[in-house]
């Protein structure tokens, strides 16, 4: 019986905690311009690792042509050199 009852706090804390790194994960990569639902899985899927690979990653976006710079993916113009796009 007791036992039973050490199973199922381990299974609540384990669901909690995966649901807790996958909703992190998420935000990292909203913010970071990422695909959002690969990072919520691999959230729930690697926990920890997932969350310091999208700490440490680059940010989604495009490059522009002209001055080679990663910029927003909702931009018209680059900011840097002003060159526009056609969308």
């Amino acid at each position: 019986m007791f036992l039973s009852y050490v199973f199922e706090f381990f299974f609540k804390v384990v669901v909690i905690s995966a649901v807790f790194w996958g909703v992190i994960c998420f935000l990292l990569a909203r913010k970071k311009e990422r695909k959002e639902g690969i990072a919520f899985f691999m959230g729930l899927i690697f926990g920890l690792f997932a969350f310091l690979y999208y700490v440490f990653c680059k940010s989604g976006g495009k490059i522009c042509p002209k001055c080679q710079k990663r910029i927003s993916l909702k931009a018209e113009i680059c900011p840097y050199c002003r060159t526009k796009f056609n969308n």
